[in-house]
């Protein structure tokens, strides 16, 4: 199992000894923490069902690649004053993805001018999809 900080996640890759591995994705922000200062709850839940929206749009477009979602989970905020730490991750939101092979921080192999050349590449496509889209 190798454990990763990715800005306000932990993500996990697990090796599984009878399926694909998968890459789990975990908030590290708990609705149910004590002083918890974070966005309101309806907030967190409309970002997860935005996510899973965007992830199932993605997946629908054959040229672009990207894992596939197995499983997701809203957080969940219990009833009640929050005065003690929680005692599940019941409060924070959960993705699982199939991971998929190939290369993984190629970006800072790059050379400048290929990180400017993809990133106007994926811009440019970017604005023909959504182009595309409202036609």
């Amino acid at each position: 199992m190798l454990r990763l900080r990715l800005g306000g996640a932990q993500g996990l890759h697990l090796k599984l000894s009878n399926r694909p591995d998968i890459v789990a994705r975990l908030s590290r922000d708990d609705v149910n923490m004590p002083n918890f200062d974070g966005p309101p709850i309806h907030w967190c839940v409309s970002e997860v069902k935005f996510e899973v929206a965007a992830y199932q749009l993605l997946r629908s477009e054959p040229n672009i690649l990207t894992s596939r979602l197995l499983y997701h989970r809203i957080p969940v905020q219990h009833v009640g004053p929050r005065l003690d730490l929680p005692q599940d991750i019941a409060g924070r939101h959960l993705f699982l993805f199939e991971r998929t092979e190939g290369e993984k921080d190629v970006w800072w192999d790059l050379s400048p001018e290929q990180k400017v050349s993809t990133y106007f590449s994926n811009l440019f496509c970017s604005i023909q999809f959504n182009f595309a889209n409202i036609l």
